[in-house]
């Protein structure tokens, strides 16, 4: 069975709703970057552990998240990973709304390629 542009068309709300979360979350994703490079602290980390779990939130984030606009599985797939490695290296595993939340669209964008491959 092939599928039509008017039934890829359906998930073109889930594609809308992730660029408009994508753009609020590198919104404040770059507002808490700025404040801590311009922050009285600088770019001061207590151990490398923390220099780590730095490159893959916000910096990996935000990498996905600028790839989802070009390559939406790819941005995803680079976004997801880098919650998930910032997750593990700082064993945290409770959910935190401003952390997840901000990593949201890589899910999205990954749902609305999956859905619209098919």
């Amino acid at each position: 069975m092939t599928t039509t542009s008017s039934q890829k068309d359906k998930y073109r709300w889930l594609l809308w709703l992730a660029r408009i979360w994508n753009v609020l979350s590198i919104a404040f994703l770059l507002f808490m970057l700025i404040g801590h490079l311009i922050g009285d602290d600088g770019f001061a980390f207590a151990n490398q552990k923390e220099w780590l779990m730095f490159l893959f939130f916000p910096l990996g984030v935000l990498l996905g998240l600028a790839l989802c606009w070009w390559k939406p599985w790819l941005g995803g797939f680079v976004t997801i990973g880098s919650l998930i490695a910032f997750r593990l290296i700082g064993q945290e595993i409770d959910f935190n709304f401003w952390i997840d939340g901000s990593a949201a669209p890589g899910f999205l964008f990954l749902l609305y390629w999956a859905l619209h491959k098919k």
